[in-house]
Order: structure tokens, then sequence, then C-alpha cells
């Protein structure tokens, strides 16, 4: 009976943790708060962007808007190299911390991309990427300074603006993690504009995060994996 109510219990920690950690994650709401740091905490922010309907023969994968790269700054173009857009991740309440304090915590960060398809000269920038931070305060995490860990992985997109291509990360947070960095991108992975239009028609939809028990501490109770599936839109 105890170990009953012990597995029964840890089935509700895992549900109720495993719910989407990012406010927005669809985009189809209020706008990004482009500028510098320090980054509000529940909100999209960063380098030029837009929530946007319908653009450049896109349209968005769900819902009524999606995310828009525009520039590689917060005020036009630069001579970087990658729009970003971030979103803190406050994770300090006891049910996320009962499984991050142990040290058994997993995020899992996935968002969907697309883009315009290549002209005739080849200067569409092709690249995206997606990059998870934990933090151990609140000031270091609107600051993207002194990460506890990283993990990133990046996608040269295909040719094919029908189709909306994933990007997962997993990191294993640290005992220490607060707060969590959600950060995705578009690159000029071809030609660094400086001026001018920097992404043809770049666009992301359908971010997520989630937060989990790494799959040894549920083995431990006899609990099964968490799979990830994919989803892809019907035409």
């Amino acid at each position: 009976m105890k170990a009953r109510m012990i597995v029964l219990a840890l089935s509700g920690l895992l549900a109720s943790s495993a719910q989407a950690q990012l406010n927005d994650a669809g985009f189809d709401t209020g706008s990004p708060a482009v500028g510098g740091t320090p980054f509000p905490v529940g909100q999209w922010a960063f380098d030029n962007c837009a929530f946007v309907g319908p653009t450049s023969g896109i349209t968005p994968f769900s819902g009524p808007r999606m995310l828009q790269f525009i520039n590689t700054a917060p005020g036009g173009p630069s001579g970087l190299v990658s729009c970003d857009v971030v979103q803190i991740v406050d994770v300090t309440s006891p049910t996320m911390q009962a499984m991050i304090a142990p040290g058994t915590g997993v995020a899992g960060g996935t968002v969907l991309v697309n883009r315009v398809g290549q002209n005739a000269a080849g200067t569409v920038d092709t690249g995206f990427g997606l990059l998870l931070y934990a933090f151990a305060t609140l000031g270091d995490a609107q600051n993207l300074n002194s990460p506890l860990a990283t993990m990133s992985q990046g996608l040269i997109s295909d040719n094919n603006p029908a189709t909306w291509e994933p990007i997962a990360v997993s990191l294993n947070l640290p005992a220490a993690t607060q707060y969590i960095g959600f950060r995705l991108g578009a690159n000029e992975n071809v030609l660094n504009n400086g001026s001018g239009v920097e992404f043809d028609g770049h666009f992301a939809d359908q971010a997520d995060l989630r937060v989990i028990p790494t799959p040894s501490a549920l083995a431990l109770l006899g609990l099964g994996g968490v799979c990830l599936t994919r989803r892809r839109r019907m035409n």
C-alpha cells in the first residue's frame, strides 16, 4: 500500500510538472518586449521580431499568429549574425523544486521553424537554433550571465515553405537551478546583411518547455519513460 501511494504521488507530480512552462508559446497574444537586458520574466524579448499572421506565403502552424525574426539587434540591422528571442522561466515553485533540487530534473524544449524558399541568388539564410540555459539567480537569468549549464541544437532548414521543422533540446538541470532561459534564433549563415533586410521570411511557432524527472528517477518507482512525439501539419 505504501509503495502504491508513493507511485501515485510521483505520477501526480509528473503530470503536474510536465505542463507547459512558457507563456504565449504560440506567439498568438500581445507583443514581444524588443530590447536588451534585463529581460522580463515570462515574456518573449530581445532582438527585433514580431508576432504575425500569414506572411510571405507561410501560414502559422497553429493559431492565428507566429513569430517572425526580423533583425539581429533590438534597434534594427547590425553586424551580428543571429536574431535571438528569449523567454526567462521561473521554476522556483515547490513542484518544480521537488524535481530540480535533488538533481533529478530535466528540461525539454522544442520549437517549430519555417522559412521562405531559396531565391535565385542563393542568399536566403537557412540556419535556426534553440538554446536552453539553467540559472541560479534571477539577476543572472535576466542578463544571461553565469549559466549553471547550457545545451543547444541547430538546424539547417529545408527549402519547402509548406513544412514546419522541429528543433528539440534537453538539459539536465543542476540542483541549484531557479530559472530557465529558452532562447531561439534565426542565423545569418549564408549572407550577413549589415543593413537593409536581414531575414527574407523566417518564422517560429509552437514553442514548448517542460520539466520532468530524469528517466532514472522514474525507473526507481517502476514508472516508464516519457516519449516525445513529433507532430506534422496535415495539408
